[in-house]
């Protein structure tokens, strides 16, 4: 029975960039499936006091996440990951700078419709981005960079960036294995009261 991993980013994140390509790892050698949702650091940082040089960094990065809505919109979750790989790519290991030039390449790279990269430059989709900010923040409260929740059934456990990053795939990959073994005892348990 396939796991699905809900896993939030927010494309300027190196931390969810680097969890994310641990996750495509672990699905290929567990029954697993990541989905993936947006996240903003952004939203996560309005009320807080940070410095201003972070402050206009994260900013920068709404259209980014506005744009993924427009992706996740027109080509679905397929679509949505595929973008985040581009255009994490770019960012994170390609060294391309954040910006709006950046943005437009990726979409255009991917075919997507020009109006995605128009709306994305307007707060048209920000109560969608931010009801999907929340739903994620919701899982592990407001002290967290991007997280990534795992959901099996009705078991709920976390993954969250900043603590011992370095060993986070290794806990996905026993928290998908723990989940994955109450399954299997669950469906067990049906079959001998049935």
């Amino acid at each position: 029975m396939t796991t699905t991993v809900d896993f939030w980013f927010d494309p300027l994140c190196p931390w969810a960039w680097m969890t994310s390509r641990w996750m495509l790892e672990v699905e290929q050698v567990r029954d697993v499936h990541t989905d993936f949702h947006i996240f903003s650091l952004a939203m996560l940082n309005e009320d807080k006091d940070v410095p201003a040089n972070y402050r206009q960094g994260v900013e920068a990065g709404r259209p980014a996440t506005r744009a993924a809505i427009g992706v996740l919109d027109a080509a679905g979750q397929q679509g949505l990951r595929d973008f985040y790989t581009t255009l994490g790519t770019k960012y994170h290991p390609g060294g391309e700078p954040k910006n709006l030039d950046t943005l437009r390449a990726v979409l255009d790279e991917l075919g997507h419709d020009s109006s995605i990269f128009e709306r994305a430059q307007t707060e048209e989709w920000d109560d969608r981005v931010r009801a999907s900010y929340e739903e994620g923040i919701g899982l592990v409260g407001g002290e967290v960079g991007a997280p990534g929740g795992l959901r099996a059934g009705v078991a709920v456990e976390h993954v969250v960036l900043g603590a011992a990053r370095q060993h986070v795939v290794e806990r996905v990959a026993v928290a998908v294995r723990a989940a994955q073994q109450r399954q299997v005892l669950d469906l067990a348990r049906q079959r001998v009261i049935q």
